[in-house]
């Protein structure tokens, strides 16, 4: 026999009762989005429970009750990520936990794993009729009434409406308040230790792990505690530790190279950054550098040399060529008609991109020597420049780089 359908329609309490009354054999399957359950049975009675949820891992229970330690924990994701295999075998296979601590961990997990879908409204169920006793772990198996998990599932739901209203989430963080005189003879067991493990930076999930408690039992506790006047919520406060531990099982030993990694990265953008922007300004000063190595200048230097007409005219070539005179440069055309490659437009010097040789475009912000060489190309191939924003014709020079230029650039009398 099989019975299938939604959570929605059913309850998991009702299907749970269903299932005790006629005391089946089987396995019920749970879905809801991403996470899948499993809860095998025996004569109405549950066996063993399993979900694919990391939160649930036998691992966190065993380090509550002091089978594990934190370098054990780690071991076992190390292993569970590297040979793909389950955590239950690489416990049972590598780690020597006592039989008591086996069971018992397993028994709290499989109830809060139950009590936990009890607050499933949608989903998905079948329950398949059958021995499927094979499936489980002889080491974590069970032996649970299914009547009184359903009357403690539904108390509990009862009691979650009330306890969410002033505890939310199990991220939450608190501390005690500093006019509170705390003794051992004012508190339970477990509300002395859930106060002694406050330091109003570890949240509840950690302490719970940590004391190893279910979720319901120490939000339950804090719950009183904050009734009672004795605890109080720190505000925005990020768990930097349960952050860290999270990247920490998630990447294992490799998260300090990783982080490396990502400091240097940013490390180089930022010099990238820099650098560029400096390499786009370097062009201010290329005349001055010019100057003292001796190469020609252009008259946007503003401390150009002295120096003596010469007695004769220069002699024009017969084809245009750049020749200096006066420290100017000058693009000489077949007519012998000089046009000046530095310009001064409206208060402003500009470079003459239809006559400006490559150096000279380089002293303009952005164009380095492949982009004043494309320049000087496009102009051969096509002509002169009738205005200034034709520029964006040359390949690689766009709308960005023409507003960074046009109060630089000319083509001459315009």
């Amino acid at each position: 026999m099989s019975i299938k359908g939604t959570l929605d329609t059913v309850s998991l309490p009702d299907v749970m009762q269903l299932l005790a009354s006629g005391e089946k054999t089987g396995k019920l399957e749970l879905k809801r989005s991403h996470e899948t359950c499993v809860i095998y049975f025996c004569e109405g009675k549950i066996v063993y429970c399993i979900s694919i949820n990391a939160k649930y891992a036998l691992s966190k229970y065993l380090f509550g009750l002091g089978a594990l330690d934190e370098s054990q924990m780690n071991q076992i994701l190390e292993i569970k990520e590297k040979e793909n295999l389950q955590e239950e075998k690489i416990i049972l296979d590598r780690f020597k936990v006592p039989g008591l601590k086996l069971s018992k961990a397993s028994a709290v997990r499989t109830k809060e794993i139950i009590f936990d879908m009890f607050h499933w409204i949608s989903g998905e169920f079948a329950f398949f009729e059958g021995d499927f006793i094979q499936e489980t772990t002889p080491e974590l198996r069970v032996d649970m009434e299914l009547f009184s998990i359903i009357m403690e599932g539904s108390r509990r739901l009862d009691e979650w409406s009330r306890i969410r209203k002033l505890i939310p989430s199990p991220r939450e963080v608190f501390i005690t308040k500093k006019d509170m005189t705390l003794s051992t003879t004012d508190f339970t067991r477990e509300e002395w230790q859930i106060l002694s493990a406050l330091d109003g930076k570890t949240s509840l999930e950690d302490i719970r792990i940590r004391l190893g408690m279910d979720e319901f039992t120490i939000c339950r506790t804090m719950y009183a505690l904050k009734l009672a006047n004795v605890v109080q919520k720190v505000q925005n406060v990020t768990d930097t530790f349960s952050i860290v531990k999270k990247k920490q099982k998630r990447y294992g030993k490799n998260f300090k190279k990783y982080f490396a990694a990502v400091i240097v990265l940013m490390g180089g953008f930022l010099i990238f950054h820099y650098s560029y922007g400096f390499l786009q300004t370097s062009g201010l000063n290329k005349n001055q550098t010019e100057k003292n190595s001796g190469q020609p200048v252009s008259v946007s230097d503003t401390t150009l040399p002295t120096v003596k007409k010469p007695m004769t005219e220069p002699t024009i070539p017969a084809s245009p060529s750049v020749i200096s005179n006066k420290g100017h440069q000058y693009q000489v055309g077949i007519n012998g008609k000089e046009k000046k490659s530095v310009q001064v437009q409206n208060g402003k010097k500009r470079i003459n991109i239809n006559t400006a040789s490559s150096d000279e475009l380089e002293t303009l912000p952005g164009i380095g020597k492949s982009f004043a060489l494309r320049i000087i190309e496009y102009r051969t191939k096509h002509g002169l420049f009738r205005k200034p924003e034709e520029i964006v014709n040359v390949k690689g020079i766009g709308e960005v780089t023409y507003r960074r230029l046009r109060d630089y650039i000319t083509v001459g009398e315009e």
